[in-house]
Order: C-alpha cells, then sequence, then structure tokens
C-alpha cells in the first residue's frame, strides 16, 4: 500500500515553518540554489506545470506593463499587439530606450519600426527572435 499522510496540511504548515518561503532565488547551506519551500533547483529544476504557470503570469504581466507602458498598442491589430507585448516581456521597461523604433511604430511607419530595431544592439543579441519579430511589425502576418 503506498504512503498517505492524514492531514497534509500540517505536514505543510511545518515545511513551511522550517524551510521557510523565498520568492528569490538563493543558496541553501550545502550550496543548492533554492526557491519557494525549500525547493532544490540545482537538483529538481522545476516541472513543466511550473514553468507553464509562471509563463502564464510573466504574460499577464508582459501585458499590463505594456498597456501602461505604451496604451497606444492597444489600438493595433493582434499580431503587432503580441509583438509588443513580447518585447516588454524580453526588454521590459528599457523597451522605451527605443525611441525611433516606438515613435514609427506608434505612426504606423513600420519599415522605419523595424530598420530602427534592426540597428540595434538588441537585434544583435537576440538574433532569430528579431528577425521573426521584425517581420511580424513589417508585414502584420504571423510567420509560417
Amino acid at each position: 500500500m503506498p504512503l498517505t499522510i492524514d492531514n497534509p496540511s500540517l505536514l505543510e504548515k511545518s515545511l513551511i515553518k522550517h524551510e521557510g518561503l523565498r520568492l528569490f532565488p538563493y543558496t541553501d547551506t550545502t550550496g543548492n540554489l533554492t526557491i519557494g519551500i525549500g525547493h532544490n533547483l540545482t537538483a529538481n529544476g522545476i516541472s513543466h506545470n511550473i514553468a507553464e504557470t509562471l509563463l502564464a503570469e510573466d504574460i499577464a504581466k508582459a501585458i499590463t506593463e505594456t498597456d501602461q507602458m505604451l496604451p497606444w498598442v492597444a489600438d493595433l491589430d493582434d499580431i503587432r499587439k503580441r509583438v509588443f507585448v513580447e518585447l516588454v516581456y524580453n526588454l521590459g521597461n528599457r523597451l522605451l530606450q527605443f525611441h525611433h523604433a516606438l515613435s514609427a511604430a506608434q505612426a504606423r511607419d513600420w519599415p522605419t519600426c523595424v530598420q530602427s530595431f534592426k540597428d540595434s544592439l538588441w537585434h544583435r543579441q537576440v538574433g532569430h527572435r528579431a528577425d521573426d519579430l521584425e517581420a511580424m511589425l513589417l508585414t502584420g502576418h504571423d510567420l509560417a
């Protein structure tokens, strides 16, 4: 018969008390990168479900931040909205440093916007991601 715990909430309570809750990674007493309630990232990583939960939370955050930083994006077609949300997901508020690209995008001047991104360090750093997002901005179409 498999092991069962009659009162798992008491086990959780004890683990939280003894492990603590840390929302940022830290190195535990044995040198392992750890997060949460004693979750050993070094040995265990994270599950696919946790990765998807983090993605969903990070997307929601990027949508909110995009709306706050660049309210005019709400008036774009869905493909270009997704590009700007992904740019915020990737760059955060550093996207605001792309003055020429953002001015061109706000004016719907996609060739100038894309050229400005192509001329940036970001473009050289992220490789194919830049090519994909720039193509989507330029054409207004998803990549096949």
